[in-house]
C-alpha cells in the first residue's frame, strides 16, 4: 500500500509540476495515426517529438526543484 500511495502522489503532480506531460498530448494521437497508416517514419518522428516534450518537462521540474520555485 505504501508504494501504491507513493505512485498515486507522484502521478497527481509529477515533480511538483501541475501541467507535467500536457504538451505531449497532441503527439499521442499523431503517433497513433501514423501507426494506423503503417507509416513507420512518421510514427518514429512523432514519438521523438513526444519524448522531447517529456524531456523538457523533466528538465523544468529538476530546475524548479533546485531553485525551489513551483510551476
Amino acid at each position: 500500500d505504501g508504494l501504491r500511495a507513493l505512485m498515486h502522489r507522484f502521478w497527481e503532480q509529477p515533480l511538483g509540476i501541475l501541467d507535467f506531460g500536457y504538451a505531449s498530448f497532441p503527439f499521442h494521437r499523431a503517433v497513433f495515426d501514423a501507426i494506423a497508416r503503417r507509416d513507420a517514419k512518421a510514427a518514429r518522428d512523432m514519438t521523438m517529438i513526444l519524448l522531447e516534450t517529456i524531456r523538457a518537462d523533466l528538465l523544468r521540474g529538476a530546475a524548479e526543484r533546485e531553485t525551489g520555485s513551483n510551476g
